[in-house]
């Protein structure tokens, strides 16, 4: 099967050393693409049902993108993956601290181990379409039509893995991957400390440097910190009073540049006493209103983003009272979100092909102590919803309204969420941690993309008038410690 497939590729003349990618390597990669999804033990792979034909072609795309956008995926290590099913562990710790250790020298000390978790984690794929008619490409243009349609596929692409770098989410939509966002969240269920609420309010030196030393307790050095644009901007007034400016000569000559931007902050419990800052394109919950379309003259209108997308949801609002453990954050006193005063939502549903559009919009009156509970019903006969995004009025009378929370939707039911204002719209986020990952798979590691293949191309077969092909991208992200990443949210960036 994989000779048939290697057939007439050069593989010596389009696959240079410097790539790392060898004829076996293909070899190995085409046995793992013939993998039913779903099926991890490789002994059960016998049979042509067993397989799925993929029509690899032998060149990977050149990845030639602006670096400004797509930080993560080009600073976080990867490593080669060799099952759709990655196994990995995670490690607490080292084993019991304070049990001796100083004996005689015919003496054991007591017995201890370090606590392993062992975990698995599917191989997740990505993939863009790309389509050029047969007259284009037989045209003669002023470019190659085929490598501009796939070098856009490709940019689709890697918008995809940069934001499902930190926004994917496993429990919402299954065919994502989790996030360092979704990852934070889920091992903060057993240890809020690594979720660091601002309520609107925004960074100073001494909430990052006591961030990092969190992460110092639990044998981490903190070397970068993720955020949008917004929150770059705030950190970068931290020395800036409202009134005086501050300028930086260009040395040389005369002229001056207004203002200055900080790279980063040092920090004694950090990797060489330092973190820096990474602004990152993709990290900007404050700005993400309801899902938008352009219409057949161009014009942004509201919309569903894909016709394979759930139909708008309806839905029902009430304020009741807390129950169980529940902690309402709705308060008379409080500055940011505040009780006693009418909020706007709306909600749009969510499956892997798209985003539905926003239904019309609802208000209610929050209650000080108490909880506004968010009844959703599905709509859809075909394209069910996977999850819902949630939007809310930033401020009163304002007709603001931007996200406030993604939630998986409940199977063959309605959706049933307690807004808490636990979540404020309006907000932004930042991710801190220790993304160095010292040593490849040693005890050391924290961060990797593991990838069953990295971004190549396909071509399928000429259907009708056109040529079309795929850009794939076969990986999965794990943080084998995330108890040494930090998730700053609600961070104030001058919106609520």
């Amino acid at each position: 099967m994989n000779s048939q497939l290697l057939q007439g590729m050069d593989i010596h003349t389009q696959f240079h050393d410097d790539s790392g990618i060898t004829e076996q390597g293909i070899l190995e990669l085409l046995k793992s693409l013939q993998a039913n999804e779903g099926v991890t033990d490789l002994t059960q792979l016998t049979g042509a049902s067993a397989l799925q034909p993929q029509s690899l072609e032998a060149s990977v795309v050149s990845l030639l993108y602006d670096e400004s956008f797509f930080k993560a995926i080009k600073r976080i290590p990867k490593a080669k993956e060799y099952s759709t099913l990655a196994e990995y562990t995670v490690r607490d710790d080292y084993g019991s601290y304070n049990r001796g250790g100083f004996v005689g020298q015919s003496e054991n000390p007591r017995q201890a181990d370090p606590d392993f978790k062992r975990k698995t984690k599917d191989i997740k794929f990505i993939r863009e379409l790309w389509s050029i008619s047969s007259v284009l490409a037989a045209s003669r243009t002023i470019t190659n039509a085929e490598v501009e349609s796939v070098d856009a596929a490709t940019f689709r692409l890697m918008e995809t893995w940069e934001r499902g770098t930190f926004f994917a989410d496993n429990s919402i939509i299954s065919k994502e991957w989790d996030g360092i966002d979704a990852q934070i969240e889920k091992y903060a269920v057993g240890d809020r400390d690594v979720v660091v609420d601002m309520r609107g309010g925004s960074f100073t030196e001494s909430i990052l440097k006591e961030s990092c030393k969190k992460i110092a307790d639990r044998k981490g050095l903190a070397n970068d910190m993720y955020m949008g644009y917004n929150v770059q901007n705030q950190i970068d007034n931290l020395l800036s009073p409202s009134d005086n400016q501050r300028y930086s000569q260009n040395m040389g000559n005369l002229t001056f540049d207004l203002g200055y931007s900080i790279p980063g902050f040092k920090a004694t419990f950090a990797l060489n006493g330092r973190v820096t800052f990474i602004p990152d394109y993709f990290i900007k919950p404050e700005e993400e209103g309801v899902p938008m379309i352009k219409n057949s003259t161009g014009v942004l209108v509201e919309g569903a983003t894909s016709d394979m997308a759930p139909q708008t949801p309806s839905f029902v609002l009430a304020d009741v009272a807390v129950a169980g453990s529940e902690v309402s954050k709705w308060s008379d006193s409080a500055s940011v979100g505040p009780s006693g005063v009418a909020y706007k939502y709306r909600i749009s549903a969510i499956n892997q092909q798209g985003a539905s559009k926003a239904a019309a919009e609802k208000q209610i009156t929050p209650t000080a102590g108490q909880k506004i509970t968010i009844t959703i019903t599905d709509n859809s006969v075909t394209n069910l919803a996977e999850g819902y995004i949630l939007y809310r009025e930033i401020k009163t009378a304002t007709g603001v309204i931007r996200k406030m929370k993604r939630i998986a939707a409940t199977a063959g039911g309605v959706t049933v969420y307690s807004d808490l204002n636990d979540d404020l719209p309006g907000t932004s986020l930042a991710y801190l941690g220790d993304y160095n990952s010292r040593g490849a798979e040693g005890p050391l590691r924290t961060i990797r993309f593991k990838e069953l293949a990295p971004v190549h191309k396909t071509r399928y077969a000429v259907v009708g008038p056109y040529f079309w092909g795929a850009v794939n991208y076969y990986a999965t992200l794990i943080l084998y410690a995330p108890q040494k990443f930090i998730k700053f949210k609600n961070v104030g960036v001058g919106l609520v």
